[in-house]
């Protein structure tokens, strides 16, 4: 509901500037000045060009909606949207693939099956080429599992992509300084810092400490856990 008012509320600004418009990004945006939104390629295709980047089938995407002040209108201060597109590349067993993200977890927990919505035919590399030539800033590459595999398609994106990618997936003090000097623009850490809830600020420090705030991005996703009865 939220992601089809958010989208109307672009297409309506992209074909006619009116205040209806601004008013609608106003207000969605009013209660979240920086939303994150993983979407699927099939939202990706409805939005009209030249709004977001070519309408090639991409496996998965970010779209970072952020708030900012334009002016008054009608006395009101008026919020449009700035709306930049950030490509992602996921990595299962050295392939690219869109995998139900809970599924990843309940699979290596207590033997579920693992949920995989599409697998693409081409490499994480072939990707990252497309990614640079659009000119696609921001983006990032996630390693679903630490077979050898999938580090390895990992870093063969970062080269085809240097200083154009984040990367993450088992991202620790060991390893974080070695993806950064294979080309990887950030690292982004989950679970070495993030765990049952709380957060391990003597690991936080310590990484801060090798690779620079700049550098390092948390990844604060959760999922709602339903107590087993």
């Amino acid at each position: 509901m939220v992601l089809t008012e958010l989208l109307n509320a672009l297409c309506l600004c992209r074909h006619r500037h009116s205040r209806s418009a601004a008013l609608a990004l106003s207000r969605w945006l009013a209660a979240a000045p920086v939303v994150w939104w993983r979407m699927a390629s099939k939202y990706v295709a409805r939005v009209p060009s030249p709004w977001w980047a070519p309408q090639r089938r991409l496996v998965g995407s970010w779209v970072s909606v952020c708030s900012v002040k334009c002016g008054a209108l009608g006395g009101r201060d008026v919020v449009c949207a700035a709306v930049s597109f950030r490509p992602c590349i996921d990595i299962h067993k050295g392939k690219v693939k869109q995998i139900v993200g809970s599924t990843l977890r309940d699979s290596s927990n207590d033997g579920m099956e693992l949920v995989t919505n599409f697998e693409s035919d081409k490499s994480p590399a072939e990707f990252a080429k497309s990614y640079k030539e659009d000119e696609l800033l921001g983006g990032h590459v996630i390693m679903l599992g630490s077979d050898p595999a999938s580090q390895a398609a990992a870093l063969e994106a970062l080269h085809a992509y240097p200083g154009g990618l984040q990367v993450g997936g088992g991202i620790n003090l060991q390893n974080a300084m070695s993806y950064l000097n294979e080309g990887a623009s950030h690292v982004i850490v989950t679970s070495y810092v993030l765990s049952d809830g709380k957060m391990n600020i003597e690991r936080l420090t310590k990484l801060v400490e090798l690779v620079g705030k700049q550098r390092l991005v948390l990844d604060l996703s959760c999922r709602k856990k339903v107590p087993s009865t």
